[in-house]
């Protein structure tokens, strides 16, 4: 079983100034999370990080959390990026009073507005604690990140959810979003908010099929293929190349599908136009997919 030791920064230094309310010592705290088949929530120890001025016990304690998914059988790691807003798989920050189960929970994800829920007595998001809500915000995005660095010298692939690329342009909304009736009849770009009739169809819905950025091994392949599979395209042109060239620059090496001998060889434009051709990515050390 794989384990990803590292130690990782806790809370912050801060002290709320009105009458000493809060005041947290900055803190760090040895992780070992033992990777095991699946789905798994990892939670660290709870640790004293500070004092609470009027509670009954005085005492802050703080946590880490971490969920993953691993392929034990081809050493993948799934893990979540410090953008991916999801309350529940997100790497968060928890801290309670001691002996209390008013837990806040500080995702890594910007504008994570209400942490503390309805706490009764342990909520910073209040005007008693200012700038506290960033400072754990950053601490556990550091956190995460060294968590994240770890692992790619633990497993093979390491898979970081993200959120997809933006679409930069009207074009590329038009290319990617759009909604046609199944005659054909252009239904505009596609709303989340708006209900389609049966058999509405979507053209290469962007996040339907983006699963995050890969990083490999040096040496490791993977394929963006290029007309050897029945992927949708629009006339004219290879629209996930491009997207893959705007957003991550050109492709490495390439390769025939299936090409017996295996070589690779440095990509040209006629290769790239030639539909018998797949591109092939080949990780010098990390590679984005």
């Amino acid at each position: 079983m794989p384990t990803i030791n590292v130690t990782v920064p806790l809370t912050p230094s801060y002290n709320s100034a009105y009458n000493h309310l809060v005041v947290i010592e900055s803190e760090s705290i040895n992780l070992s999370i033992d990777l095991k088949e699946g789905t798994h929530t990892y939670t660290s120890s709870y640790q004293t990080v500070g004092t609470l001025k009027y509670f009954a016990v005085p005492r802050l304690e703080a946590a880490i959390r971490f969920t993953y998914t691993y392929n034990s059988s081809e050493d993948v790691l799934e893990v979540y990026g410090n953008d991916f807003v999801a309350a529940d798989k997100s790497t968060c920050l928890l801290t309670k009073p001691a002996k209390s189960n008013q837990i806040c929970y500080q995702h890594t994800y910007k504008n994570d507005l209400a942490p503390c829920g309805k706490n009764p007595n342990w909520n910073y998001s209040l005007q008693y604690t200012p700038g506290l809500p960033s400072l754990l915000t950053n601490t556990i995005r550091s956190a995460n990140e060294k968590i994240i660095a770890a692992a790619k010298s633990v497993c093979k692939i390491v898979r970081i959810h993200t959120p997809p690329p933006q679409l930069d342009t009207i074009e590329d909304t038009h290319k990617w979003m759009n909604m046609h009736s199944e005659d054909g009849a252009f239904l505009g770009v596609y709303d989340p908010e708006k209900e389609y009739p049966e058999g509405t169809l979507m053209t290469n819905h962007i996040e339907s099929t983006w699963g995050g950025v890969v990083f490999f091994n040096k040496n490791e392949h993977i394929a963006n293929v290029i007309g050897s599979t029945p992927d949708p395209k629009l006339p004219g042109s290879k629209p996930w190349i491009e997207l893959w060239e705007r957003q991550f620059g050109l492709e490495d090496e390439c390769t025939s599908h299936n090409w017996a001998s295996g070589n690779a060889f440095p990509c040209n434009d006629h290769d790239k136009k030639n539909s018998r051709w797949s591109c092939y990515f080949r990780a010098s050390s990390e590679t984005y997919a």
